[in-house]
């Protein structure tokens, strides 16, 4: 892959550096990525904007990543260590050659702090910690949500302006068209990686390359841990590898991964009461709302805030909970540390309906859930093996934002 043509423009009152993607994979010619910010000032070392950008799409693509740009030297001798943990992590992925200019650091830094923000529980963790000061809330328009849903854009900004005006402090736009380049332009022409390629393994990597587009005035760009250490896995976020995305010119910060998510909805519900009823976690996106209320994620969560003391109603969740669904939702495999602690604290504050929840969730299935959920599993791989197009097709339907 070659990335080249790198350009930045000033316009509608926000820069825009963009570049051209060479791939021998594409199917749409020669594409252009983009990244939009309201910084005047283009930064100094466009490359490492690309190699944060496309070195983990490349790697799982078997492809090498020549960058026409210059890259921090810090940066490109990180670079062998990424890939090893990378590769440790995903045998499927393939070592890429990374050809850029390399060019000696310089000896100034930006003295501000960024942190990226979505008034989710993790990133409002962050903005409560007494010893990190952060001057700008950054939110990233295309990193959960397609770049193209302005509505889920001003969706989000409803809940994150209130709780910024809380915190005191400015929110910063970010838009970026790189996440649906990669899926929907690149992606689907390759070998497919078994999973979430982007919560998996690309999410660290994708965030660095928006703290390298505000080096110019933003010397610290922060990301909020998504795990807590004892919950440690191959995951795209990560403290060991966050800061490898470092260059000279602005250091990436892992944060907040001492505390689990109980833990950090504890300190948000003491040290923020107000700031709870603008929590915005549902990854559905439902329409004129913030939070459906009744996924997994949403009911997770409305139950550590009740049990934390948060004050109901909680307008981040005007609807009733609907405990009787949740065993249906859940998904014991990935999350039951978080329900065993859940059941813990429910019995001892008596919260009948979750604690049956949570027993029935937390409870062996029966034989039959355990032999229909092998036999589906064993179908999806035998239409992915065979029937490579009917795979596509079937997945493109049911993707519901991507």
């Amino acid at each position: 892959m070659r990335i080249d043509n790198i350009q930045f423009e000033w316009r509608n009152g926000c820069g825009e550096l963009s570049a051209r993607v060479n791939s021998a994979r594409s199917r749409r010619g020669e594409p252009r990525v983009w990244f939009r910010f309201p910084v005047r000032k283009a930064p100094a070392r466009c490359g490492d904007v690309m190699v944060c950008a496309f070195l983990v799409p490349c790697m799982q693509a078997g492809e090498d990543l020549e960058v026409v740009a210059p890259v921090s030297a810090r940066l490109f001798e990180a670079l062998p260590r990424i890939q090893d943990i990378l590769l440790e992590w995903y045998p499927g992925f393939r070592r890429s050659r990374v050809t850029g200019h390399k060019e000696s650091d310089a000896a100034t830094r930006a003295e501000r702090t960024a942190a990226c923000f979505s008034a989710g529980v993790d990133s409002l963790f962050t903005q409560l910690d007494p010893e990190l000061q952060t001057d700008s809330l950054v939110l990233v328009h295309g990193f959960e949500n397609p770049v193209e849903r302005r509505d889920l854009l001003n969706a989000t900004l409803r809940a994150v302006e209130p709780m910024a005006g809380e915190l005191k402090k400015p929110v910063m736009v970010v838009e970026t068209n790189l996440r649906s380049l990669v899926e929907r332009g690149l992606s689907r022409s390759r070998p497919r990686f078994r999973g979430n390629l982007f919560g998996f393994c690309w999410m660290g990597a994708f965030l660095a390359a928006i703290g390298h587009c505000l080096q110019s005035e933003y010397g610290r760009f922060v990301i909020p841990a998504s795990l807590s250490l004892d919950q440690l896995c191959a995951y795209g976020s990560h403290p060991h590898l966050d800061p490898l995305w470092s260059s000279h010119a602005v250091q990436i910060i892992h944060h907040g991964a001492g505390a689990g998510r109980l833990e950090k909805i504890r300190r948000i519900a003491r040290a923020a009461p107000r700031a709870v009823g603008w929590l915005q976690v549902c990854e559905s996106n439902p329409p004129a709302r913030i939070n459906c209320g009744d996924c997994d994620k949403c009911l997770r969560t409305r139950l550590a805030l009740r049990l934390a003391g948060a004050c109901e109603p909680n307008p981040a969740f005007p609807q009733p909970p609907n405990w009787e669904r949740w065993p249906l939702l859940a998904d014991r495999n990935r999350w039951e540390r978080e329900y065993t602690e859940l059941l813990r604290w429910s019995q001892a504050e008596k919260e009948t309906a979750a604690v049956s929840a949570l027993q029935a969730i937390l409870s062996p299935p029966p034989w039959w859930k355990d032999l229909y959920r092998h036999g589906r599993n064993l179908a999806r791989r035998l239409v992915r093996r065979y029937f490579p197009g009917v795979a596509g097709l079937l997945r493109r339907d049911r993707r519901r934002v991507w």
